[in-house]
């Protein structure tokens, strides 16, 4: 058991166990009325995850200006979907009210081409709780849980936050800025516009699904100096590798597909499914392309419908229900621009992005820590 996590679940080494932490105690056996349970473990009731999700969508809905809402049932697609990736996924339970869900804690662990990032971290608490400071204590908890799930399964520490926020109230944006965010514009593409416009590749260009098989070809396509990629940072072997094998291995959802002329590499194109209010968006949207390819343009368009429709399929299969828009970060729309025919900037969200220790740091609740994490 690591450091944090030890340290959380007992304290002067205790032997807390998971079958004293909850069943119907008022406090656990160290007097802590508050725990952080892992969505993997299994004390957690089929029923009290149908609740996890209600309060989500009760919680989310109270931004009036925000529409449309979550329903009971897309609140708990979401919630599944958050349980098939990696990442840092908490119940916030009150043991004086039998183990009431009374919050909770959502984000991702996904490579980027700076390392491991978190993103969509989402803190919500039950409306009868807030001003007790739990959700400043459960966004540093989660923050510091995912930093240990990120190492012991990765082998490396977390190194920025992803997320966004309501574009037109002050709050929360203004506090999301003093705990070390910085604000960007969001830009979304609808995807039926790329769907219902085909554009196919240049004659000599063929586009497939990549394979496992691809991932040696892939990683030195990805880091050759003459890849042009979308967010601007070029990528080591590394980072590539790393990427490449999350996708393989953790990320079933993925949607990754290949433009080859004959046996070279001359574009890639990789991106991911999440739930949203309004139907299934593609997010974490990454994209290569060989400056050396005479029909680049070209190549990027039949890419981007290949990506598109290959995610709609999935969503569609997986979640019923269709993509119906392409999220782009304001660093990559200089690259999508071109690619995508009307790339806008979003009404009603921004993006953020921070150094996750800084934010971790400022997020350190004053005094006694109220709630303690027991992992999967």
């Amino acid at each position: 058991m690591s450091a944090f996590l030890s340290g959380a679940i007992g304290m002067g080494g205790s032997n807390l166990s998971i079958s004293d932490a909850v069943p119907s105690a008022k406090v656990d056996r160290e007097g802590r009325r508050f725990l952080a349970i892992d969505l993997e473990n299994t004390m957690l009731r089929p029923e009290q995850l149908e609740q996890l999700a209600d309060l989500y969508a009760e919680v989310f809905n109270e931004v009036e200006m925000i529409e449309p809402k979550w329903t009971p049932d897309t609140a708990r697609g979401l919630l599944k979907e958050r349980l098939a990736r990696p990442g840092s996924r908490l119940a916030l339970v009150d043991t004086a009210q039998k183990n009431r869900i009374v919050g909770g804690f959502f984000a991702r662990i996904a490579p980027g081409p700076e390392g491991f990032n978190l993103t969509e971290p989402d803190v919500f608490i039950s409306r009868e709780y807030r001003g007790m400071r739990l959700g400043t204590e459960i966004g540093y908890v989660g923050r510091a849980y995912a930093d240990e799930v990120s190492e012991g399964r990765f082998g490396e520490h977390i190194v920025r936050n992803l997320s966004q926020t309501y574009k037109a109230p002050d709050f929360p944006k203004s506090m999301w800025e003093r705990h070390g965010y910085t604000l960007e514009r969001l830009y979304v593409q609808a995807a039926r516009e790329i769907l219902d416009n085909k554009r196919p590749p240049a004659s000599d260009v063929k586009i497939r699904i990549a394979e496992e098989a691809d991932i040696d070809r892939l990683v030195h396509f990805m880091a050759d100096s003459a890849t042009q990629t979308s967010s601007g940072i070029g990528w080591n072997e590394h980072r590539a590798q790393a990427f490449l094998q999350y996708i393989c291995a953790y990320n079933c959802r993925a949607i990754t597909r290949i433009a080859e002329a004959g046996s070279r590499i001359v574009g890639f194109m990789a991106g991911d499914t999440i739930q949203r209010r309004s139907g299934s968006s593609l997010v974490n949207v990454h994209a290569f392309l060989s400056i050396n390819t005479a029909d680049g343009m070209q190549t990027m368009q039949a890419l981007a419908h290949h990506t598109v429709e290959a995610a709609n399929t999935v969503s569609v299969s997986q979640s019923n229900r269709p993509v119906t828009e392409i999220e782009i970060s304001e660093d990559a729309a200089i690259f999508f621009g071109s690619v995508f025919p009307s790339l806008r900037e979003d009404n009603s969200f921004l993006n953020m992005a921070g150094d996750h220790n800084t934010i971790t740091r400022n997020l350190h609740p004053h005094g006694e820590r109220k709630i303690h994490v027991v992992p999967s």
